[in-house]
């Protein structure tokens, strides 16, 4: 009993220590890393949808509306100067507070890089036709309209202008080829991001199965050893046939089993003779081989119905369900002559031994198995002081 027990504790420990199993941590740190990597991506595609639309788009507005614009102050001046018409001015200052807003713009998203430059040398331009026109307006306000005209004709108000138009085109190509490299940039990036992405999703696919695979086998090995664990409980590690305790239990019920349904029950308890000698003599491990060969023979000579077990010791116990005394006693005149007749090898030696057998069946007036028990001890014991390798019979006490 004691070795069992130390099996049955040493599987429940292995039972209830927790597996260390890499793939399923992996498994976590990889879902976690994808996560972090989807929503990370989904933020920076979001700030960057802003800046576009904030700084990129803005600028290109910008770009236009300075454009457009700067070809309105030409227009409106040159009518002027054509017409004589000082209406025309109106339409001009109207042009002027929106393209002053334009280049503000312009100056604070300048930190593009080539933006600045461009932004100083269109500041120039500006200056310089700003001033040219409004000395027009003044001369057709003096009616010096031929005047006028000719100024805007003249070689340094068109060159400013032709340099103007220059201007806003490179800005606006500076402008576009920025846009361009960035989404050229962020279509790099967001197929390095998928790449990734998609490798970390087959790793997640191989570490989860990997690790429901493992779980499987562990959840099969856990059964294993629960049933190993229940076997063990209630089978004699030596011998291999049941201990004690499933002795009892069952014992128990099938008591219970006769009493309601008046049946016969029979108990056989079985001693070996002078064991203490064959242990002195040949050794332990040869008394170890002795108790599994009679254990073997109880398996082979009773039915698939009785109970077998080593009760402790060199003591076992037979339960024999709907079997009267008769056929007890009969049975157990079989497994006396049996263990005679048999012997046990060992290493090179022989060895023979008896038993010594009491027989018991079920009383109505007993409380349950111990007096069971107790009853069938007394006959083995009254088989022992009549010789030894003999059967009692309980009631020729």
């Amino acid at each position: 009993m004691g070795g069992e027990e130390k099996i049955t504790g040493k599987y429940k420990q292995e039972i209830f220590i927790s597996n260390f199993n890499p793939w399923f941590v992996l498994s976590v740190a990889v879902t976690f890393i994808l996560i972090v990597v989807l929503l990370w991506q989904l933020q920076r595609s979001s700030r960057m949808i802003k800046e576009f639309e904030e700084i990129e788009m803005s600028l290109e507005r910008a770009s236009s509306d300075l454009r457009y614009h700067s070809r309105n102050l030409e227009l409106t001046a040159n009518l002027a100067a054509v017409t004589g018409d000082l209406t025309w001015q109106e339409r001009y200052e109207e042009h002027r507070e929106p393209l002053t807003d334009a280049l503000t713009d312009i100056v604070e998203l300048a930190e593009i890089e080539g933006v600045a430059q461009e932004v100083e040398n269109m500041q120039e331009h500006l200056q310089t036709l700003g001033e040219i026109e409004r000395e027009v307006f003044e001369l057709i306000s003096h009616g010096r309209r031929a005047e006028a005209e000719e100024r805007l004709k003249g070689w340094i108000y068109t060159n400013h202008q032709h340099i103007l138009s220059q201007t806003i085109e490179n800005l606006t190509a500076i402008v576009e080829r920025h846009i361009q490299d960035r989404i050229t940039a962020e279509k790099r990036l967001t197929s390095y991001l998928q790449v990734t992405a998609l490798g970390f999703l087959m790793l997640l696919m191989i570490s989860w199965y990997i690790t429901f695979q493992n779980w499987r086998a562990s959840v099969k090995e856990r059964r294993r050893k629960e049933e190993q664990i229940t076997y063990l409980s209630f089978h004699d590690p030596l011998t291999d046939i049941y201990n004690r305790r499933y002795f009892m239990e069952v014992g128990e019920e099938e008591i219970e089993r006769a009493r309601r349904y008046d049946e016969e029950l029979s108990l056989l308890m079985l001693d070996i003779d002078r064991f203490k000698q064959v242990n002195d003599r040949y050794g332990h491990p040869a008394g170890d081989a002795v108790l599994e060969d009679l254990a073997g023979l109880l398996r082979e000579n009773f039915r698939e119905v009785d109970i077998p077990a080593r009760l402790g010791g060199e003591e076992f116990g037979i339960l024999m369900p709907s079997t009267d005394k008769v056929q007890a006693l009969k049975a157990a005149e079989r497994i006396r002559e049996k263990v005679a007749e048999n012997s046990t090898q060992y290493e090179d030696k022989e060895i023979s031994i008896t038993v010594s057998v009491g027989v018991a069946d079920f009383k109505e007036e007993f409380a349950g198995m111990e007096e069971f028990l107790q009853l069938a001890d007394k006959a083995l014991y009254r088989a022992k002081q009549s010789g030894r390798n003999c059967t009692v019979d309980c009631d020729k006490l």
